[in-house]
C-alpha cells in the first residue's frame, strides 16, 4: 500500500493503518506499506516512528523473497504523487517475476462516477443547504478531475452538491459565487481529501469557516477524510481484488 502519509497519529490509525489490516483481512496477502512523502517519513522519524520510502519497501519485500507484488496507492489523483511512485518503482521492476500497479481513487471517468454516486447515496442534504466536497487541488491538469466530480453531480441532479479546491480551481471564490446566487444559509464542508489533516484543521475549519461565518452563514465542517469512510476503504480492497485476478 502506498501512502501520501501523515503526521497526526489518530488519523493514520483511523485511514491508512485501517486500510492496511482490511487488505490483509480481505485478500489473505501479506501487506507492506510505504510513503510517498519525504517530508512526512522525516518528520515521523524524529519521533521514533519509521516509515518506509517506496524504494526501501520494494528492496524490503525482494530480501524477504517475494516475487510477485501488488502496489495500490491511497492517493485520489492521477497526478504528481501518483507520477513520482511510478517513477520509483520503474528501476526495481526486473527485481520481481511480476508488479502490478493499481490505479488512484479517481483515476477513470468510471471510477469517479462511482465515487460520485457512493457520495450521493452517503450524504444526506438538507434543504437550505449548499454542500461543498473540498480537495486539495493541484496545478496539474489533473485538477481537472475535480470538476469533472463537479459536473456528475449536477448530472445526477444534485444541484446543492459541489466540488471545489483550497489549491487548485475551482477554489474558494468560486465557493462564495456559488453561494452568492443560493438562498442557503446553512454550509457544509466536506474534505475531498483521503485523509483530513492540516487541510481540515487550519483551511476547513480555520479560514474558511471563519470567512463564511462572518458573511451571516451557519457552517458545518465534516471531521473526518475520505480514508475513513468503509465505503471508500472497501472501494480500495474491491480494487486489490479485481488487480489479483
Amino acid at each position: 500500500m502506498v501512502h501520501y502519509g501523515t503526521t497526526d497519529d489518530t488519523s493514520r490509525a483511523k485511514t491508512l493503518d485501517a486500510i492496511n489490516v482490511l487488505v490483509h483481512r480481505q485478500t489473505g496477502l501479506e501487506v507492506r506499506e510505504a510513503y510517498s512523502s519525504k517530508r512526512v517519513i522525516a518528520a515521523l522519524k524524529k519521533r521514533n516512528i519509521p516509515k518506509q520510502t517506496i524504494t526501501e519497501a520494494l528492496l524490503a519485500l525482494h530480501r524477504d523473497g517475494y516475487r510477485k507484488v501488488v502496489v495500490q496507492p491511497t492517493h485520489l489523483l492521477d497526478g504528481i504523487m501518483t507520477n513520482m511512485m511510478h517513477d520509483s518503482i520503474a528501476p526495481l521492476r526486473h527485481e520481481f517475476d511480476t508488479v502490478v500497479i493499481g490505479s488512484p481513487l479517481f483515476s477513470s471517468v468510471e471510477t469517479c462516477r462511482q465515487m460520485v454516486e457512493m457520495l450521493t447515496r452517503s450524504v444526506r442534504v438538507e434543504s437550505d443547504t449548499e454542500v461543498f466536497y473540498v480537495g486539495h487541488g493541484t496545478q496539474s491538469m489533473a485538477n481537472a478531475v475535480y470538476s469533472m466530480l463537479d459536473y456528475m453531480f449536477k448530472e445526477q441532479g444534485n444541484a446543492h452538491q459541489h466540488v471545489v479546491t483550497i489549491e487548485g480551481y475551482p477554489g474558494f471564490d468560486s465557493l462564495r459565487k456559488i453561494l452568492q446566487k443560493s438562498d442557503c444559509k446553512h454550509v457544509v464542508l466536506i474534505p475531498l481529501l483521503y485523509i483530513a489533516g492540516n487541510h481540515k484543521s487550519e483551511d476547513l475549519d480555520g479560514e474558511w469557516k471563519e470567512v463564511l461565518e462572518r458573511a451571516g452563514y451557519r457552517v458545518e465542517v465534516v471531521q473526518h477524510g475520505l480514508g475513513e469512510w468503509p465505503e471508500v476503504q472497501q472501494f480500495l480492497v474491491g480494487r486489490i481484488q479485481h488487480l489479483l485476478k
